[in-house]
């Protein structure tokens, strides 16, 4: 899993400044203005964007906002 997760944040650049931002739960809570165990049944949606690392997750924020952007309108059943 440590290779995939490196090769996934790298592919978006070689430096710091060029990789993607890596959302956190409390990131996300406060966007969707959800409470914390939401946000975690939000994350078992299988189309929902994360990355597991141990046991942390991190939502890519370009994907996460196409996700936000796909799913407007539609009801998401947690």
């Amino acid at each position: 899993m440590k290779g995939i997760v490196s090769q996934y944040i790298m592919q978006k650049g070689t430096n710091m400044d060029d990789m993607e931002k890596l959302l956190t739960i409390k990131d996300v809570q406060e966007h969707l203005q959800l409470g914390r165990n939401r946000v975690y049944q939000l994350i078992k949606i299988d189309s929902f964007p994360k990355i597991k690392i141990g046991n942390t997750y991190r939502i890519p924020k370009r994907e996460y906002l196409e996700w936000i952007q796909n799913n407007i309108g539609k009801t998401v059943f947690l």
